[in-house]
């Protein structure tokens, strides 16, 4: 589920997602390790909490490319509340570091590339920002401020679950409105902080109200919208067909001449597209 909620006085909205139905589905798709699954889950969560604010339906990318163990990891969501994710390395393990978070262990240096598509234009906004130190909330913060330059505070999270994958998951994303009041800025992001546990709150049934109430107290909130969220991959024989045309002529001649079957795996869903030897000949005649 995704709410958005907006202050009596218009300064600020809010927006809360409950992802862990998402994480979940990525889990059966992906079959990744614990440590790339909560990344990827909390990855789509700021995917979906920052795709809600587009005036003109549309979809967001987000892609976190560094030179650590993970590669990188690639999210999608669009304004139905849809998204999908992957990661350069979805088998990713190591010992978790008390200094450093499991973002800056699996990603170390690097960037934030974010592109937006509006479904009125063919055109592509993209905006590209480092990757500083701290978790994955901390850079979706730093790309609204320094790309957006939209004042934000966010938080993700993400509990595991050894037979679901995902046990809960979930995000908050505040956002300042144009002259908003700077001292209910401030007690928000207080408010925010002070939440503790935030995946636990996920694991409760009306743990999105719980939320709501705390930290829109003393505002007179007003509901949005209120919408479902859902891991979905758009992946078809014709996307797929384009990626394999777009590799090297001598790479497809190989496989034709080799006489099998070649199979194409969705990044997204793992849903296999299966070539034959004819096919991709065709492939390299078009």
């Amino acid at each position: 589920m995704l709410v958005r909620y907006i202050d009596e006085n218009k300064n600020v909205r809010v927006c809360i997602t409950d992802t862990t139905s998402v994480g979940q589905d990525a889990y059966v798709r992906l079959q990744c390790s614990p440590i790339a699954l909560s990344l990827i889950t909390q990855a789509m969560t700021g995917a979906i909490l920052l795709v809600s604010d587009l005036k003109i339906e549309g979809t967001m990318s987000f892609k976190f490319d560094g030179d650590g163990p993970i590669g990188h990891i690639t999210v999608e969501a669009n304004m139905n509340g849809e998204a999908r994710g992957f990661a350069g390395n979805l088998n990713l393990d190591f010992d978790p570091s008390g200094e450093l978070s499991w973002f800056q262990q699996a990603l170390n240096d690097g960037r934030i590339t974010v592109r937006r598509k509006l479904s009125s234009s063919e055109h592509l906004y993209t905006s590209t920002v480092p990757i500083i130190a701290g978790n994955l909330a901390t850079n979706i913060a730093h790309y609204l401020n320094k790309s957006d330059q939209i004042r934000s505070a966010i938080s993700l999270a993400a509990h595991l679950d050894v037979q679901k994958g995902i046990a809960a998951s979930g995000g908050i994303l505040i956002q300042a409105l144009p002259g908003a009041n700077d001292n209910l800025l401030f007690i928000l992001e207080d408010r925010l902080v002070q939440l503790g546990d935030l995946a636990s709150y996920f694991a409760r049934p009306n743990g999105i109200q719980e939320l709501v109430d705390i930290l829109m107290e003393g505002t007179n909130a007003q509901l949005l919208s209120q919408d479902s969220v859902s891991y979905r991959c758009h992946c078809s024989r014709d996307r797929i067909s384009r990626v394999l045309a777009a590799l090297p002529q001598a790479d497809l001649t190989d496989m034709a001449d080799s006489g099998e079957d070649i199979t194409m795996n969705c990044s997204f869903c793992t849903k296999p597209y299966v070539y034959s030897s004819r096919e991709i000949r065709q492939l390299c005649l078009d």
